[in-house]
């Protein structure tokens, strides 16, 4: 089996299509000790979305934290981008409440 397909394999069974519970575990691997405030976009790693209902589901609910002013997830590459002024603790709660593990934040 190609590692590709393993990886899809492994991303599909933690896609909310696919959880029984519909939550998946929580275990952060950020740092959040350190407040990052920004007028410029945040980008989180966020594992366990690999559907198009999954990316809508963080979207939405990033939508609606005070100070978010635009998101959008690259699915693909499991990518979330927020546009605006917020604790980015505030953004990883919210994709963990939704039932996503965020893992880091890019480079």
């Amino acid at each position: 089996m190609s590692e590709s397909l393993q990886k899809h394999d492994i991303q599909k069974s933690k896609c909310c299509c696919s959880a029984s519970s519909g939550r998946a575990e929580s275990s952060t691997s950020v740092s959040l000790t350190e407040t990052e405030k920004s007028n410029h976009t945040q980008e989180l790693l966020v594992r366990g979305a690999s559907c198009g209902s999954c990316k809508k589901k963080i979207e939405e609910a990033l939508r609606l934290v005070a100070g978010v002013e635009k998101v959008s997830m690259n699915l693909q590459a499991g990518i979330v981008f927020v546009k605006g002024v917020v604790d980015n603790r505030k953004l990883i709660t919210e994709i963990e409440r939704v039932g996503y593990e965020v893992l880091a934040k890019p480079l």
